[in-house]
């Protein structure tokens, strides 16, 4: 008997997926239900499920960026090596994707104990090398963002990282959490 040949695609994989779930003998509510009731988020699953697909079937290289080439913006860059759009890369690393857009748009800002967490996460739960992250915040971007305006530009006003939780859309506990990591820093 001849062994199935493995799917490479993502998109040939998913239409499996889907093919194989017409099949089952339970709708998409009732497998929910059932997901929720033994604690399991199927949203959250749904997401993790994908980048662990993409994951796998476009894994790129996550070298650090070679000298001479201009670092990407931390969300710039997770999206183009993960290939997820911005809400799962937030999901994946468990912050709000404001959070995400404004610590990608204000690196200076950004305390060192945040990068690493990023990058340990990002690592962790994206499989992204921790260099390729913490390259994401050599450099500001707000000149480039400046030269593509149709009027003139004028400086945004985030210089500390309490601007960034001020504006990140975080829940009291998480934003709490990425508080006291940035005040020990200071201490």
């Amino acid at each position: 008997m001849q062994e199935p040949k493995p799917i490479t695609d993502a998109a040939e994989l998913l239409h499996h997926i889907r093919r194989l779930s017409y099949q089952a003998d339970w709708g998409g509510e009732e497998l929910d239900a059932a997901l929720r009731e033994g604690g399991v988020d199927p949203e959250r699953l749904v997401s993790r499920a994908m980048a662990d697909i993409v994951r796998h079937l476009h894994h790129e290289d996550s070298a650090p960026v070679a000298p001479g080439i201009p670092a990407r913006p931390l969300l710039v860059a997770l999206r183009d090596s993960t290939h997820l759009p911005s809400s799962a890369i937030a999901e994946a690393l468990e912050v709000p994707v404001p959070f995400l857009s404004m610590v990608s748009r204000h690196p200076n800002a950004v305390p060192e104990p945040w990068r690493q967490e990023l990058a340990r996460r990002a690592e962790q739960r994206l499989e992204i090398g921790q260099d390729a992250v913490l390259q994401s915040f050599s450099s500001p971007f707000q000149f480039d963002r400046a030269a593509r305006r149709d009027t003139p530009y004028t400086a945004d006003p985030v210089q500390h990282y309490e601007d960034i939780l001020a504006r990140s859309g975080m829940t009291p506990a998480v934003r709490q959490f990425w508080q006291t990591l940035a005040a020990d820093a200071c201490s």
